[in-house]
């Protein structure tokens, strides 16, 4: 069994994995509906303009066609500033990456505690996961996806709940 010490370091690894694994996940989820409902409104916009410019409404609705226009312009200027269909993606590639990485320390973890485990090849892989964690998540930093302090909190709640949930500590 590898020793208190490094069983100790590789337990906070996997919370920390967990952690960044479910807050990427979450963030992606909600930079995904961002994505959709920005996508639906245009296409609520252009829908209304349409059939505004097609007579469906009454002339005394002729206020509809500048509003769509407008509508239109607004929302595709939203799109284009937040780019939440090319974050979405990013976060999806970050979220599944975390989530291997976490099952990676979920095998690390139980290998720790296995009676012929070595603590110097454990901390290698300990070590290497470590890196790949920080090289997948410093992506969103490099593309100015911010930090959502709420939603890492809660992710980190959860992560440590789940944890001592599957392994008694």
């Amino acid at each position: 069994m590898a020793s208190e010490e490094l069983r100790r370091d590789i337990w906070y690894q996997l919370a920390e994995a967990g952690r960044s694994a479910r807050y990427y996940v979450s963030y992606r989820d909600s930079t995904q509906r961002k994505h959709l409902s920005i996508r639906g409104l245009l296409l609520f916009a252009s829908i209304l303009g349409t059939a505004s410019l097609t007579g469906i409404f009454p002339d005394s609705w002729v206020v509809i066609e500048p509003i769509a226009a407008i509508s239109i312009a607004v929302v595709v200027v939203i799109d284009f500033t937040l780019n939440f269909g090319d974050k979405a993606k990013l976060l999806n590639i970050i979220a599944l990456e975390c989530l291997k990485i976490e099952q990676d320390c979920h095998r690390l973890w139980r290998d720790a505690n296995m009676a012929e485990s070595d603590d110097g090849e454990l901390r290698k892989r300990s070590q290497r996961l470590d890196d790949q964690l920080l090289d997948i998540t410093g992506k969103a930093i490099d593309q100015d996806i911010t930090e959502k302090e709420g939603l890492n909190e809660k992710a980190e709640q959860t992560a440590i709940r789940l944890l001592e949930q599957r392994y008694s500590v």
